[in-house]
């Protein structure tokens, strides 16, 4: 293969993992978040009740995955971090400087109480969880 056809080759393999791994960063310190209710297991079987599953937001180092709750503003009043809620929307608010990504894990619960954690962390840079629409929240301060 000719030197120029394996530059071409390295700059095609360039473009395409830059396509790939493409997040939309949003210059904000205030987000709206939207998700789909979780109404199976993971094995597919249906829910009993709709009402025991309620949601915990994240958010988290855009390198590393590593979260932390975060507080939460849903119907005019800001919900502590650690406190799951039944929405599936809410408004966040990032006061530090920095590139995040932002996660949603549905938790099970039963009379009130916690089960289990039953889903892993839907990150932002997901394309399946954002539908193809990855992004990123960068707070410039």
């Amino acid at each position: 293969m000719k030197i120029s056809e394996k530059l071409f080759c390295v700059v095609l393999c360039l473009i395409f993992l830059f396509a790939c791994s493409h997040i939309n960063w949003l210059n904000t310190t205030e987000v709206s978040l939207e998700w789909d209710a979780v109404t199976t297991y993971g094995d597919g079987s249906i829910f009993e009740y709709s009402n025991e599953v309620k949601y915990l937001v994240y958010i988290g180092n855009s390198n590393t995955h590593e979260g932390e709750l975060l507080e939460k503003y849903v119907n005019g009043v800001w919900i502590d971090a650690k406190t799951p809620i039944a929405e599936t929307s809410c408004k966040i608010r990032i006061k530090d400087k920095g590139n995040f990504l932002v996660g949603v894990q549905s938790v099970f619960f039963v009379d009130e109480k916690i089960i289990e954690r039953n889903s892993i962390i839907s990150w932002s840079d997901s394309k399946i969880a954002t539908q193809n629409n990855p992004f990123g929240v960068r707070v410039k301060k």
